[in-house]
């Protein structure tokens, strides 16, 4: 099984264009458990994860030495914990690794292209993290993309639980 963890996150109605809450998670990855919030505020809550999914602003899909760019990045507060890389704009799934570790990230989208404008709403990110896997990204998103994680998927999200 190369997934370990899985994590939902849903933009909500009123929240900030480029904001999604955590609303599913197995709760296991320690990377996204100890940045969640601690304070009570006006929009959060103790306990909530919340992330922000920006437009990674590029002239082109390449930086100066050959390394593809980033097409949107994942941050909480103002921390970047990871880039996504998708392969077609209307993509409905894509890569990164969470920045600091070893472990890749895998994402599942719906309404992707909706995120950071006034039709936000319905926008979801499921991400599936693979502890250790960091530079099997790539094959990770191949056998994903063929359907060959499909049970180990379906597995995580079975046992993921709702948010309070």
């Amino acid at each position: 099984m190369y997934l370990t963890d899985y994590y939902r996150f849903e933009h909500k109605p009123g929240s900030a264009k480029t904001r999604l809450d955590c609303v599913a998670s197995t709760k296991e990855y320690e990377e996204f458990e100890r940045r969640r919030c601690r304070k009570v505020t006006k929009t959060t809550k103790p306990g909530d994860l919340i992330i922000y999914c920006n437009d990674a602003y590029k002239i082109d899909n390449f930086n100066a030495d050959a390394r593809r760019r980033t097409d949107k990045s994942l941050t909480i507060g103002s921390e970047n914990i990871s880039g996504i890389y998708t392969f077609r704009p209307d993509s409905s799934t894509g890569f990164g690794d969470f920045q600091g570790t070893q472990d890749a990230l895998l994402f599942k989208f719906e309404n992707f292209r909706a995120i950071g404008t006034s039709e936000a709403t319905g926008v979801v990110i499921d991400v599936f993290v693979a502890r250790g896997l960091r530079y099997s990204q790539n094959m990770l998103y191949n056998l994903m993309e063929s359907g060959e994680l499909d049970d180990e998927i379906n597995i995580l999200r079975e046992k993921a639980r709702a948010e309070k």
